[in-house]
């Protein structure tokens, strides 16, 4: 019997050739946009959940508040590790972790790389993350200063083997030793380290701990069963007391955010690896409604040929075939053709992964097409849409009687048409409102490409700066000048696309005693220029500017933006002259620079502050203009 329905099932597919192949691809194609979706979102959910001890992680944030102003951030000061651990039973152990500020040479016989995935980390980061080492020791790797921890890649890069331990190699021209070799950490955690160097191979790091800057990630790991709302009381008093009091208008505050929560839910703004839960529950919306959409679809035809099969159906129960025998009959035609549908679909899900990986911006990989969970999942689906599909002919049709269906009665009933119209009509609301979701993604997406910054990012190409580059940076500049495509080169330590820096500047003459909170950015001279930025009042840095802040006893000018003057009750031209104290920094306002998008699109513009410090430059702005940025590109790197 179960033979016989099979052949059946399959000779009425195979009987309608086109039908089949346009329900087949309209299917699978929607089922394939689904599972490209499904396999992004599992791979945003599965962030850090590889660490065994995940949900007793915390990190402390900080947030550091002035009037309006308010900046969250993921550092901490190097003092409160040690300090939670002293005061703190219900925390087993923690780690700080910082990476690089900008990027390190590391050298190695012949090969000498600039290396940007460099972090530095406490002897007891491998007590509380669950990163495998294939060689040393968890609880030496990074006890000594100047000892290092390669992952495997880094290894075979620099090496051609895993066999390195105790190896030396120079960083930054620091003689470092290799004591452990780890894994390739994966690709879903905020820690894609390439080099771990220990804490106290810098000498600010491995400094007395202090409550004055915040450089630090500080990860805590928590008892199973502590109280964190009675933790966080206790935080905030350690906050007033080793920070405060502060007055009304001025606040620091520091909380904990869960090691399963950082990727999606933080509202740090300099996280390292940023998502965001609205765009899960945004994408899980949309891969439903295409699911939901294709399946309608289906049903549409199956309804559309189950009514023309209604002389079939008829013919089959005067020939004695029962309601149930029906029923099977449909179900069993809906399940390989969904079948098909679903196994061409991780065919097709297969090819366009990478396609859709480098769209997505993420490395996404097919390995969840093997997973034997994802896998049964499958199987559900499946099942619910064979079900969902062959219901209407297999219970609706099977339900009249004989003689209605043979005069095609059926065909004309107020019943079959307004099963057909409500579907149809659904499936054109659903395609309607992806349609509109479609163009206004379009239209946010062009806003974003077209709105203009307040600075050329047309025309800026970011080069990665180290040690050498900063003084040679003069020669440096020239041989880059003599391309015909440059206009201009310059230094900073940060893109101007996302400035991450919190200072506090006071200003002669304004009645706020604890200052104002600004976000703040290291440049050279030429900087404004290099970058297009538009002064409104006063003047640029200039060579004595420069000369200035690398005294011993240095004067460090500023300019601010006209959201820093408007904070300060002053205006453009008010401002200029003022003398200024940026965090122990002392100067004047020189300029005042219009207003320009340092941070994403969503957020209102800050006040913001560009001095001169050259020790920290950390990378090349280079302004050119040209029509073929590749060969502009290829040109820079001979240089």
């Amino acid at each position: 019997m179960i033979r016989n329905y099979f052949k059946t099932a399959l000779r009425s597919i195979l009987k309608k050739k086109v039908y089949s192949i346009i329900n087949l691809l309209g299917l699978s194609v929607g089922i394939a946009c689904s599972l490209l979706i499904f396999i992004f979102l599992q791979f945003e959910l599965s962030y850090d959940q590889f660490h065994s001890k995940k949900d007793q992680i915390f990190r402390v944030n900080s947030q550091f508040s002035f009037g309006d102003i308010s900046m969250n951030s993921a550092s901490t000061p190097s003092a409160v590790l040690p300090t939670l651990i002293d005061e703190f039973p219900e925390v087993v152990s923690g780690t700080r972790v910082f990476r690089a500020f900008h990027p390190e040479v590391i050298s190695v016989n012949e090969k000498q790389f600039q290396e940007s995935e460099i972090f530095y980390a406490d002897s007891t980061f491998f007590d509380v993350f669950d990163f495998e080492l294939i060689a040393g020791s968890p609880k030496q790797a990074l006890s000594q200063p100047n000892s290092i921890v390669f992952t495997e890649r880094a290894a075979i890069k620099y090496f051609g083997t895993t066999n390195i331990l105790n190896s030396e190699i120079t960083v930054n021209g620091r003689n470092t030793l290799i004591t452990a070799v780890a894994k390739n950490p994966p690709d879903n955690t905020q820690l894609r380290f390439d080099f771990l160097q220990s804490m106290g191979s810098v000498k600010w790091a491995a400094g007395p701990p202090q409550w004055g800057s915040a450089n630090y990630s500080t990860f805590l790991q928590f008892h199973k069963n502590a109280d964190l709302a009675e933790s966080q009381r206790k935080l905030d008093a350690v906050v007033e007391r080793e920070m405060g009091p502060f007055d009304g208008s001025t606040m620091v505050k520091m909380s904990f955010i869960s090691l399963n929560d950082i990727h999606l839910r933080s509202q740090v703004a300099d996280e390292l690896q940023k998502g965001d839960i609205t765009y899960i529950y945004i994408f899980s919306f949309i891969a439903g409604l295409i699911v939901l959409i294709a399946c309608v679809n289906y049903m549409n035809l199956a309804t559309a040929r189950s009514v023309n099969r209604a002389k079939e159906v008829g013919m089959r129960k005067v020939l004695g075939a029962y309601r149930p025998q029906l029923f099977i009959q449909f179900i069993t035609e809906s399940g390989l053709m969904t079948g098909a549908a679903i196994l061409l679909a991780v065919v097709l899900t297969a090819i366009a992964l990478p396609a859709f990986s480098e769209i997505a911006g993420q490395p996404l990989d097919n390995s969840l097409l093997f997973d034997p969970m994802f896998n049964l999942g499958l199987v559900g689906f499946w099942l619910v849409v064979s079900f969902l599909a062959g219901t209407y002919p297999a219970l609706v049709l099977s339900s009249f009687s004989p003689g209605m269906v043979l005069k095609s009665g059926f065909k004309n009933s107020s019943k079959g048409a307004f099963l057909r119209k409500a579907l149809v009509i659904f499936q054109f609301a659903v395609s309607i409102f992806l349609f509109i979701g479609s163009i206004i993604i379009y239209q946010q997406l062009s806003y974003m490409q077209t709105k203009k910054l307040g600075y050329d990012k047309d025309n800026l190409i970011i080069l990665p700066a180290d040690e050498n580059t900063r003084e040679s940076f003069n020669s440096f500049k020239a041989e880059l000048m003599r391309a015909s495509e440059v206009t201009n080169v310059a230094m900073a330590n940060e893109s101007l696309s996302q400035v991450n820096g919190g200072y506090d500047i006071k200003v002669e003459g304004i009645n706020q005693q604890e200052g104002m909170l600004t976000t703040a950015m290291i440049v050279s001279q030429d900087f404004v220029k290099t970058a297009g930025l538009e002064i409104i009042a006063g003047e640029d840095f200039n060579r004595t500017d420069e000369v200035q802040s690398s005294l011993e006893n240095p004067v460090q000018n500023v300019l601010i933006n006209e959201e820093a003057a408007k904070f300060l009750y002053l205006t453009p031209e008010e401002a200029i002259g003022l003398n200024s104290n940026l965090n122990g920094r002392v100067g004047q306002i020189k300029g005042v620079l219009k207003n320009f998008h340092f941070r994403s699109l969503k957020e209102k513009i800050q006040p913001i502050v560009l001095f001169m410090e050259p020790n920290y430059l950390s990378q090349t702005i280079v302004n050119v203009k040209s029509t073929d940025p590749f060969e502009t590109v290829e040109n820079l790197k001979t240089i």
